[in-house]
């Protein structure tokens, strides 16, 4: 059943118009509908992104009915002024004006503030301290520093003993911006006696501002300070680095050293814990103690192989002449690029243990010679490693020879790898390579069978419902009837599924009815 594109425009009116009764298209279009108060619409922009501040609150608006006055204007337009006619004229101006500073449209939110704030009697003393804090942060952001002062120093004036949270930290910002480092000092340390939780993210701020004074140590004291409070995870480590390269300009390498091992120890990932290593070493040595540097080089190489700073560990340690285990030598250097070293490396490796030596060797090198381009001697080294790993062998055998671009040698290797171990963990996806390989080559035939082979004898792989949908996909102008079976079966398996519903949608556009289609599911 083939829908024409005027029966579908037909159905799509009738959605639109409602599917109720006989309702006819009005001639005239309907009147614009009400707009709601748009305070409860736009959001209270957060407005020191990054920043120790939590969202500003949102001033009390006195509700208002839905309807327009009957004073309103009678029509409105897409700007502000259709908010102004619906709703007061204070409440749409603080609304507007925090919608432009959410937007980055500063001088349209100074605006805005300005116009709320010049009615007093518009806003309540809650309503006045927030639209002023909100001005002040649109001057900061615009870059009018001398303007965010003057209203951050009104509103600490008119809040007395409880302003807004916000407003001194803010205050510091725009004095230190303008060089008035004392005076950023000063904001910061009364922000900070009201919000003490917030230290290991204003005292950084404290230290900037006494390194711009020429006062290092109570920059560095600044830093100390701010490890004491609770701070994220990464504010945490980017803190200890600082203080890392403080003690370091110091001549303080123990210190140094003490900070890189706790980054050490809440570090996540492999890269930073290798690269806290390496920076360890580092210390160590320039400050004279080569054993304990060199040991710790020798870690990275045992422990973080892949990390770039365990290679320039590695350097050092070669270049010192010590000695260094063969094998974690060669996948230093292959992580790092560095082929060649690599390469002697590991042929070292197994020269020097040629009953015990680990034989994923074997597969480094033939990655390594792949690298430098000899893909024969990459496949020797593999059948070198089949004689202990077969399956993987056989399989990375494959993968390779895909990588180099020999498409019809590696459909070969990945039917063979089925062949021999149907039931390996990754026959699925050498099965779906081996159709892909085939599809793409032209081979439409063998692809489906591929296709389809892939569907029967792994349901469960997460490749099966676009499988069956790439089948009847490569079938779709030659065998139209066997399309639409393998499209039924995967919309019905797979219902979930990204390619089930497309297997779905493509059976819509088929001639099938309703009643063929559930007869071929």
């Amino acid at each position: 059943m083939r829908l024409t594109k005027q029966l579908w425009l037909v159905i799509v009116l009738w959605l639109l118009v409602g599917c109720g009764g006989e309702t006819a298209v009005p001639a005239d279009p309907p009147a614009a509908p009400t707009l709601p108060n748009p305070a409860q619409l736009l959001p209270t922009p957060t407005l020191a992104p990054g920043g120790p501040t939590p969202p500003l609150p949102t001033p009390a608006v006195t509700p208002q009915s839905a309807a327009p006055s009957p004073a309103a204007p009678d029509t409105l337009t897409l700007d502000g002024a259709a908010v102004l006619a619906a709703t007061p004229v204070v409440s749409a101006r603080v609304a507007l004006g925090r919608a432009a500073l959410a937007e980055g449209n500063y001088a349209a939110a100074v605006e805005e503030f300005s116009a709320a704030l010049a009615q007093p009697d518009g806003l309540d003393e809650a309503g006045q301290q927030a639209a002023l804090l909100e001005l002040g942060v649109a001057y900061l952001r615009d870059g009018r520093y001398p303007d965010a002062i003057t209203i951050f120093n009104q509103l600490l004036g008119l809040a007395g003993d409880q302003p807004p949270p916000a407003a001194r930290f803010h205050l510091g910002q725009a004095l230190a911006a303008l060089g008035d480092h004392r005076a950023a000092l000063d904001a910061y340390a009364a922000y900070l006696d009201a919000n003490p939780d917030m230290v290991a993210y204003v005292q950084p701020l404290l230290a900037q501002a006494h390194l711009a004074l020429g006062d290092r140590a109570a920059a560095l004291a600044a830093y100390e300070a701010a490890l004491e409070g609770p701070a994220q995870r990464l504010q945490a480590v980017g803190l200890r680095q600082t203080l890392a390269r403080f003690y370091l300009e110091d001549g303080n390498t123990d210190a140094a050293i003490a900070q890189y091992d706790a980054i050490h120890e809440v570090a996540f990932t492999p890269t930073t814990r290798g690269q806290m290593t390496y920076l360890a070493g580092a210390a160590a040595i320039q400050a004279g103690d080569s054993e304990a540097g060199y040991a710790r080089y020798l870690f990275g190489v045992e422990n973080y192989p892949t990390v770039y700073e365990t290679y320039l560990g590695l350097v050092a340690l070669v270049q010192a002449g010590v000695a260094v285990d063969e094998f974690q030598r060669g996948l230093v250097n292959y992580h790092a690029g560095s082929y060649q070293p690599a390469l002697a490396a590991f042929q070292r490796y197994i020269a020097a243990n040629p009953a015990d030596y680990r034989v994923d060797a074997h597969l480094y090198l033939a990655w390594t010679h792949t690298a430098l381009g000899d893909l024969e001697t990459a496949l020797a080294e593999l059948d070198a490693y089949a004689a202990a790993e077969p399956a993987a062998a056989l399989l990375e055998r494959a993968r390779l020879l895909e990588r180099a671009g020999q498409g019809a040698q590696a459909v070969a290797a990945y039917l063979a790898f089925l062949e021999a171990f149907p039931d390996h963990p990754e026959a699925a996806a050498a099965n779906w390579s081996a159709a892909t390989l085939t599809a793409r080559a032209g081979d439409r035939a063998t692809a489906v069978t591929l296709y389809t082979r892939l569907a029967d004898s792994y349901p469960a792989a997460e490749q099966a419902p676009e499988a069956l949908f790439r089948a009847g996909w490569l079938l779709r102008d030659s065998d139209v009837e066997t399309a639409v079976q393998l499209w039924a079966r995967g919309a019905t398996a797979y219902p979930a599924a990204d390619y089930g519903a497309a297997a779905l949608v493509w059976l819509l556009r088929t001639s099938q009815t309703p009643a063929e289609l559930a007869a071929t599911a």
